[in-house]
């Protein structure tokens, strides 16, 4: 075979390897097409069958049910179907620790409510069996219940012995019922509410007046019946209260009693005597009452121990009366509030929640501390009065 054979031969099988290698490739590139194509319909299929029905990571927690009880007592007055002293309650809310609040129909498929009458001294309510609400809510915590009521107007006693009942003038509709609970998810949460009626129905000559919050006052200072002593001399501290200048002189800066012709301006209006001082610019100087017995609000029915006091600086610079709460006389450790003089020269009232800790004993201390900024001037202090509030609602059973 000559060479030109030879060649010939040659190109022919290059001609055809070289078709083979590019109808391989155009098949593989066709083969690699379909395959993209073909993972991509199972991707999308994938990612609609995943997120069809309830195949998420996460999920929305499923509501807790509460359920309202109301429950009352009385050792004065019986539980009997001739008895009747009714509540209206126009609302109901579950409060949540953050202050978010729920409102709490009579059932779980009520769209609204409407005002409810409940019979205080129905047998139900002595046995707890008075549901006042029930609602879905959010798993959380909660702090308590809000109920908006209405006194009836009579009490009703043995089917004919009608007994009017009033509310004070500034009572108070919302019964704030304060608890710890927790709502968990598809479970039901029974709370029970209790009104103590020997409490709420103060019995006047011939009615009751409806009280749920009731003031008791373990401390009341006015200074009217002392002495206010002479225009040189300061009269004499209630007896077993102590200052830090022993001064009689009203210029000296110590405390005593004087009197006061600006009572007009105080929000009493029936001051006639009140704690007097002196004092310049960071005088530092203070009055210490005697120990004072609180064992009447260090009961487990009354709430929200207080203390208030009426004070008036008689210039118009900023200077400041500050209020410290102790345990003992050397006042160690304290409580303390301080008010500014506002500006102003008219009498101002000052009132504020003791913390437990502050009382947890049987006797406390006061002691009012001034300074000043600026001018000299005179501060006074008058009506001072410590107590707290019984409550005749609460929350007696969670469950």
């Amino acid at each position: 075979m000559n060479f030109f054979a030879i060649l010939g031969f040659n190109r022919r099988v290059s001609t055809e390897l070289v078709y083979n290698f590019h109808f391989n490739q155009h098949f593989m590139i066709k083969k690699r097409k379909s395959f993209v194509f073909t993972a991509c319909i199972i991707f999308t299929l994938s990612v609609i069958l995943l997120n069809d029905g309830c195949q998420y990571d996460y999920t929305s927690p499923l509501p807790g049910t509460v359920s309202i009880r109301l429950r009352t007592k009385s050792d004065n007055l019986d539980f009997s179907p001739l008895n009747n002293f009714v509540l209206k309650v126009t609302q109901v809310e579950a409060v949540r620790d953050d202050g978010a609040r729920a409102i709490v129909y009579e059932d779980t498929k009520a769209i609204g409510r409407t005002t409810n009458t409940y019979n205080t001294l129905d047998v139900r309510a002595r046995d707890s069996n008075i549901v006042m609400g029930e609602a879905f809510l959010p798993p959380g915590n909660y702090i308590g219940i809000n109920m908006l009521i209405e006194p009836g107007g009579s009490v009703t006693l043995d089917g004919y012995r009608t007994i009017p009942v009033s509310a004070p003038q500034n009572f108070d509709a919302l019964l704030r019922f304060r608890k710890n609970y927790t709502i968990r998810e598809g479970a039901t949460t029974k709370i029970v509410v209790t009104i103590d009626l020997d409490n709420a129905l103060l019995k006047r000559a011939n009615s009751y007046s409806f009280e749920p919050i009731r003031t008791i006052t373990a401390f009341l200072q006015n200074f009217d019946s002392l002495s206010s002593g002479t225009p040189g001399t300061m009269g004499s501290l209630p007896l077993g209260w102590t200052r830090s200048i022993n001064s009689d002189d009203p210029t000296s800066g110590a405390w005593g009693i004087r009197g006061d012709s600006s009572s007009q301006d105080y929000p009493t209006a029936s001051s006639r005597n009140n704690c007097y001082s002196t004092y310049t610019q960071s005088s530092g100087s203070w009055v210490q009452s005697n120990p004072v017995d609180i064992s009447s609000i260090n009961l487990k029915d009354v709430s929200f121990p207080f203390v208030e006091f009426g004070f008036r600086f008689s210039a118009a610079s900023q200077s400041t009366i500050t209020l410290q709460v102790s345990q003992d006389a050397s006042f160690a450790s304290y409580f303390s509030s301080t008010v500014s003089s506002q500006n102003n020269t008219h009498w101002h009232y000052f009132s504020s929640s003791l913390p437990q800790e502050s009382i947890s004993s049987p006797t406390v201390y006061f002691r009012w501390l001034v300074n000043g900024s600026g001018e000299s001037s005179d501060v006074r202090i008058d009506d001072v009065v410590v107590g707290g509030h019984r409550l005749s609602y609460y929350i007696s059973s969670i469950q």
